[in-house]
């Protein structure tokens, strides 16, 4: 499963927004994810910022609104 999918996978389970490091650490423990790499966080959170960029993506970062 890619980084993407397990997000996607997770998000949708989860029904409410997750830091990627979150994301991350549930989708090592539930081995959604194998990686050899060091920084699998940094990995993730690049990929979803670059995603979430995307016009047709399936992930949104959500709006932050100050209460003014």
């Amino acid at each position: 499963m890619t980084f993407l999918d397990a997000a996607y996978k997770i998000l949708k389970e989860n029904g409410r927004s997750l830091h990627s490091k979150k994301i991350t650490e549930i989708a090592l423990k539930r081995k959604l994810l194998e990686t050899a790499g060091k920084t699998p966080t940094a990995t993730m959170n690049a990929l979803l910022v670059f995603e979430c960029r995307k016009e047709n993506s399936r992930v949104k970062k959500p709006v932050l609104r100050s209460l003014h």
